[in-house]
C-alpha cells in the first residue's frame, strides 16, 4: 500500500469531495461498486443512523432504520439490540423486521464508550439511563469484544448481507463523571475508533468501514464547521449539505450505476 501524507496547504482541501476522495476514503471502501440501486438497505443505531437512512432514501436508495437508544448508545446496547432482533426473527414478530432481514447492505452505526454500571454490570438503556450507578469508559478490549459479537450476530441474522461499520460523529450528550465533556467525548470516540480498527484487522469477509467520523470530526476541524444541521444553534446535527455529500460518496462506492458525487 502506498504511503500517504497529510495535506499541507489549504488549497488541497478546498473542494470537499476531492478532499474526501483523496485523503480519507482510500483503504476503507470496496475496490468497486457491487450493489444494484434496488438493493435493500438498513441502518442500525441512534440518531446518526436515522439521518443516514433518511439521506439515502432522499437520494434514491430506500433504507430502513432500526433504532438503538440514544441515551446510552454503546456497543453493549447495540449488541443487546441484535439479540432482540434475533429473537424477533425466530418468533411471531418476524414480519415486523422483514425489511431488515431482506437487506443486502446493513450500516451499523456505533456511538460512544461511556457506560453506566449498576452493581458492577453495564446497565441497559432506558429513560432513566443517566440516573444512579457508576459511570466509566469501556476499555478497548471490552469494546472490541462487543463489536465482534455484534458482527457475529449480524452475520448470523443476515448471512448474505454486506456489513458496514461506522462511528457516529455525534458527541456525547453529557459526561456524568467528569467536568470536561469535550475531553470525555474525545476519549470516548478514541476508544471506539481503536476498537473498530481491532475488528477490521480480523479481515472478516463482507465487512468494511465507512469513515463518516473522520470526514466530519477530522476534516471538519480544518475546513468546517460541519455541525448546525437543524438550526444555527444546534450542535448535535450535521449540516444537511455535508451529510448529502457524504452519502453521495457512499453511494458511488457501493452501488452500481451511481452518478458521480
Amino acid at each position: 500500500m502506498a504511503a500517504a501524507r497529510f495535506p499541507l496547504t489549504t488549497a488541497e482541501l478546498a473542494d470537499f469531495t476531492t478532499a474526501v476522495e483523496t485523503h480519507i476514503l482510500p483503504g476503507y471502501t470496496p475496490d468497486r461498486p457491487f450493489l444494484p440501486r434496488t438493493a435493500g438497505v438498513a441502518t442500525i443505531g441512534s440518531c446518526f443512523a436515522e439521518h443516514i437512512g433518511k439521506t439515502l432514501t432522499g437520494l434514491g436508495i430506500p433504507a430502513a432504520w432500526v433504532a438503538v437508544d440514544e441515551n446510552n448508545n454503546t456497543p453493549f446496547v447495540t449488541d443487546l439490540a441484535f439479540s432482540k432482533l434475533r429473537d424477533r426473527a425466530n418468533g411471531p414478530e418476524r414480519h415486523k423486521i422483514e425489511q431488515l432481514l431482506n437487506s443486502s447492505l446493513v450500516i451499523i452505526t456505533v456511538g460512544v464508550a461511556l457506560q453506566r454500571f449498576v452493581e458492577g454490570h453495564p446497565a441497559a438503556a432506558g429513560k432513566d439511563s443517566y440516573k444512579g450507578g457508576d459511570w466509566r469508559m469501556f476499555t478497548v478490549d471490552e469494546l472490541t469484544t462487543y463489536l465482534r459479537s455484534i458482527v457475529a450476530k449480524a452475520r448470523a441474522l443476515l448471512p448474505g448481507a454486506h456489513l458496514v461499520l461506522t462511528l457516529s460523529p455525534i458527541p456525547l450528550k453529557g459526561s456524568p463523571a467528569h467536568a470536561s465533556v469535550f475531553g470525555q467525548d474525545c476519549l470516548s470516540k478514541s476508544l471506539m475508533r481503536v476498537a473498530i480498527e481491532q475488528v477490521l484487522n480480523d479481515r472478516t469477509p463482507d465487512l468494511t468501514y465507512w469513515p463518516s467520523f473522520e470526514i466530519i470530526r477530522w476534516l471538519g476541524g480544518h475546513v468546517g464547521p460541519f455541525f448546525g444541521g437543524e438550526g444555527a444553534e444546534d450542535q448535535r446535527h450535521v449540516k444537511k449539505p455535508i451529510l448529502d455529500a457524504i452519502m453521495r460518496l457512499f453511494i458511488s462506492r457501493y452501488f452500481l450505476d451511481a452518478p458521480s458525487p
